[in-house]
């Protein structure tokens, strides 16, 4: 995709790769012990994830109940 940044001709596929419900990301590096997964996209922007740093996770709370009956 480059070697220190992405082309810009490889954008539009990218971002299409992100819809497809197969899709888990992309994984890619440039040497060893410098690698990211690449794990969502917004316009031009790559979201990505460092695979040697570990990060703490956060707790998933479900979505508070709502009361209907008051309307």
């Amino acid at each position: 995709l480059g070697i220190d940044e992405i082309n810009p001709i490889y954008y539009d596929t990218i971002n299409l790769l992100y819809t497809f419900p197969q899709s888990l990301g992309i994984a890619g590096g440039t040497r060893p012990g410098r690698s990211y997964y690449f794990c969502g996209s917004q316009d031009h922007d790559l979201f990505y994830l460092d695979p040697h740093i570990t990060q703490p996770s956060i707790l998933f709370r479900s979505p508070p109940q709502t009361d209907d009956s008051n309307k």
